[in-house]
């Protein structure tokens, strides 16, 4: 069974115009990299806010057994190493992340239609 995952956070607003170009060419070593890892069916959106923000809206389905061992290839990857090096400056944590490890808040599933 596929765990869908559904992740949020802020966007620099300075950043805006080059977070969306650098997505238009996603680099071919970062993709199969989280296929390897299991991941899949994923996107990437961006939303303005009522309160004027931009916020980054992630889903992807994990179809792994392991999920630390499948965690670690993303970690050692040197692509999402240099991939995370240019964009977690844009990065802005939300306040209630529980996850102080990650930038990436994650959302609560309440529902779901297959």
């Amino acid at each position: 069974m596929n765990k869908r995952e559904l992740q949020v956070m802020g966007l620099k607003e300075e950043y805006l115009e080059e977070y969306i170009e650098r997505h238009k060419n996603v680099w071919p070593e970062i993709q199969e990299c989280f296929k390897k890892a299991n991941f899949g069916n994923m996107s990437v959106c961006i939303q303005q806010f009522d309160d004027g923000k931009h916020y980054i809206i992630s889903y992807k389905e994990y179809t792994g057994t392991n999920r630390d061992a499948d965690m670690k290839i993303l970690e050692e990857n040197e692509f999402v190493e240099k991939w995370g090096k240019i964009f977690n400056p844009m990065f802005v944590p939300l306040k209630n992340n529980k996850d102080k490890k990650s930038t990436w808040t994650s959302c609560q599933e309440v529902f779901y239609l297959a």
